[in-house]
């Protein structure tokens, strides 16, 4: 219990911003949860919430999987530029994903109104950003030496 209390805190310590949202992303996941069950609309064939059980559970790991690579990198402001725009990014996108279950809609490929369609450009800049942040952590584990070979062979 110690090595995985002591795993957890170097994480955290790497990057807080991606394991608080991560965090934040399970309690939103909780809550729409609480969605899918009492709340029996459909969108398209599906539980109105179910997409947004998908995105803040996947969120959620994916955040917790860049913490855990940023944990061995050096600190960096770019890293930690990367690291927060990931996490707000990711954390925005969910709670716009959100938004648009409460209203009945979808929330991608939607241009029905004026709002829709500039909530769909939004998310779609964002994640656009995000995979350009992510690239720039791998690259960075692709020039960053590695001390544990485990650890360089899962890089």
């Amino acid at each position: 219990m110690q090595t995985l209390r002591a795993n957890l805190s170097a994480v955290y310590a790497g990057s807080p911003m991606l394991v608080r949202a991560a965090l934040i992303n399970l309690v939103f996941l909780v809550f729409v949860l609480g969605g899918l069950v009492v709340d029996d609309r459909i969108v398209t064939g599906a539980p109105v919430w179910l997409k947004p059980v998908k995105f803040a559970s996947s969120v959620a790991i994916y955040t917790l999987s860049i913490a855990w690579m940023v944990h061995a990198l050096p600190p960096t402001a770019g890293v930690r530029r990367a690291s927060t725009m990931i996490a707000v990014l990711l954390t925005l996108e969910v709670m716009m994903i959100i938004l648009q279950a409460a209203r009945g809609t979808t929330s991608h490929f939607n241009a029905d109104t004026a709002f829709d369609s500039a909530m769909f450009s939004m998310m779609g800049l964002g994640i656009l950003i995000v995979w350009i942040c992510s690239m720039f952590i791998l690259w960075r584990h692709w020039r960053t030496p590695v001390a544990d070979r485990t650890l360089a062979m899962a890089f």
